[in-house]
């Protein structure tokens, strides 16, 4: 990267000025970005470039979220999918709990009304190895949150929960729990062996709601 050309754009930032650049690369635009700026929030013209750039990002080692859209729009009379909603609730606790560097967006995602942060954080159920659990509360939460119990092979948004084994399907995502009583000894995520993980709701309004 040209230093001469980052003192120029930094001094320009710096005192307020509108800067444009063309002609930048592929990945390059993440690394011109990274050099400008240690926290952004990058608007993109499309999805693609959004994921795209944020996964650039991250092969630079800053630590980016990419903020998805719904996939419908505000005119449109369907709500938007789980899988969508599900991704959005994801990135927006990523965003709250990690605090990264580099937000990347669309700009019809970057519109969209947001859950405030403490709202959604109390509609999440954290569960770490060696910790106990409350049945109950666990059972509250995922009836309040939308997922349905059944009594085998869960599919998206169910779960089961028999004896010492719980397992839970969200969109993309599956969380099975080993127990002993009422402590957590096992956690994998999509087959990886985890030490917590935390249950975010399937959907941004809760069915109680």
């Amino acid at each position: 990267m040209n230093d001469r050309l980052l003192r120029i754009l930094r001094g320009k930032l710096s005192s307020g000025e509108r800067v444009f650049v063309s002609g930048v690369p592929g990945a390059s635009k993440a690394l011109l970005l990274k050099e400008l700026k240690e926290k952004l929030f990058v608007v993109t013209p499309s999805e693609n470039v959004a994921r795209a750039i944020t996964e650039d990002f991250k092969r630079f080692g800053v630590r980016a979220v990419f903020l998805p859209p719904w996939d419908v729009l505000p005119s449109e009379p369907s709500s938007p999918s789980l899988s969508s909603q599900y991704e959005r609730l994801k990135s927006i606790i990523s965003i709250v709990l990690e605090e990264p560097d580099v937000i990347v967006a669309t700009f019809y995602s970057a519109t969209l009304k947001f859950i405030k942060a403490e709202v959604l954080l109390e509609r999440t159920f954290e569960l770490k190895k060696g910790k106990n659990i409350d049945y109950d509360n666990l059972l509250a939460f995922l009836s309040t949150e939308g997922f349905r119990r059944v009594e085998e092979d869960p599919q998206e948004g169910e779960f089961v929960l028999k004896g010492n084994f719980f397992k839970l399907v969200f969109p993309e995502e599956v969380i099975e729990i080993e127990l002993f009583e009422d402590t957590v000894e096992r956690i994998l995520v999509n087959g990886k062996e985890s030490s917590e993980v935390i249950l975010t709701p399937l959907m941004e309004v809760p069915l109680e709601k």
